[in-house]
């Protein structure tokens, strides 16, 4: 099974653009998005341009219900108390009632 072709696509507004699009476009990997919303968009951005080295070195970024769940994961585990802080407004968001606790 051959690999897909990278498209390069974003297909989200460039505000939203975070280390997770540059990272994709660094290493040809295309990520998944999905009609979240501006405000989970606004979260995803935050989490990135605040954590991104620290916390989320390791998350692929996907703009989706399940990608942000994922990120909100990392903050928990690796952050400090303004991750942890950050990740409950992102698992508000995606309408998430169970909080992970590391």
């Amino acid at each position: 099974m051959r690999p897909r072709a990278y498209t390069g696509r974003i297909p989200i507004p460039e505000r939203f653009h975070c280390e997770a699009e540059r990272r994709s476009r660094r290493f040809r990997v295309d990520l998944e998005y999905d009609d979240i919303g501006a405000d989970l968009l606004e979260l995803r951005k935050a989490a990135y341009d605040l954590y991104g080295g620290r916390c989320l070195w390791n998350v692929a970024g996907h703009a989706t219900i399940g990608g942000m769940r994922g990120i909100a994961r990392c903050l928990q585990e690796h952050g400090d108390l303004n991750a942890a802080l950050l990740a409950i407004k992102i698992l508000e968001t995606t309408g998430w009632d169970e909080f992970i606790a590391p």
